[in-house]
C-alpha cells in the first residue's frame, strides 16, 4: 500500500527565547548610535543591549550566552527589523521600495510600559502600553495600533 499523501513541511516550532522576547512586555529605546539599547522590562529593571558585539546585562547572556542571543537581544532585533526603532548606525527604517520610513511622523508616540493599578490602587503586577494621540491602550506594544488607527 502506498501512501500518495503529500508531505506538509511544518515551520520549526518558536524557540522560548524568541516567544517571550514577542510576547512580554518591554520598552526598546536607541541609547546612542552604535548599537547599544536600553530594555526596560515588567519588573523595571532596565538592561543595556549592545547589538554589534552582541551582549546584555541580563543573567541569561551572562551565564549562559545562548545561541540567537537573550529574550531581550532578540527583543531589539524584532523591533529593528519591524521598523519600530531605529538600527545600531542611527538609520532609520527603510520600506521594501528603498524609501525611509519616517517612524517619528508616521508613527503614534505609543508610551509605557505602565504599571497597572486595580481597583483599590495597588498593582496588578500587569503592565500596558498607551498610545499618546488617541489614548488607546493595550498589553503589548504592537497591539495599541492593530484594531485602529488614530492618523
Amino acid at each position: 500500500m502506498s501512501n500518495d499523501t503529500p508531505s506538509v513541511e511544518r515551520e520549526p516550532a518558536e524557540q522560548p527565547r524568541t516567544r517571550r522576547a514577542r510576547t512580554e512586555p518591554m520598552a526598546v529605546s536607541l541609547l546612542r548610535t552604535g548599537g547599544r539599547y536600553e530594555v526596560r522590562v515588567a519588573s523595571g529593571r532596565v538592561y543595556a543591549v549592545d547589538m554589534r558585539l552582541p551582549a546584555c546585562t541580563c543573567s541569561d547572556w551572562y551565564y549562559r550566552e545562548p545561541d540567537g542571543g537573550c529574550k531581550h537581544l532578540r527583543r531589539v532585533d524584532l523591533e529593528i527589523k519591524a521598523g519600530c526603532i531605529a538600527g545600531p548606525t542611527g538609520e532609520l527604517p527603510q520600506r521594501p521600495d528603498g524609501s525611509i520610513h519616517d517612524v517619528e511622523r508616521q508613527t503614534p508616540l505609543i508610551t509605557g510600559p505602565h504599571t497597572e493599578y486595580g481597583p483599590r490602587g495597588t498593582p496588578t503586577g500587569s503592565v500596558y502600553f498607551r498610545c499618546s494621540q488617541c489614548g488607546l491602550e493595550a498589553r503589548h506594544r504592537a497591539d495599541v495600533h492593530r484594531s485602529t488607527d488614530c492618523q
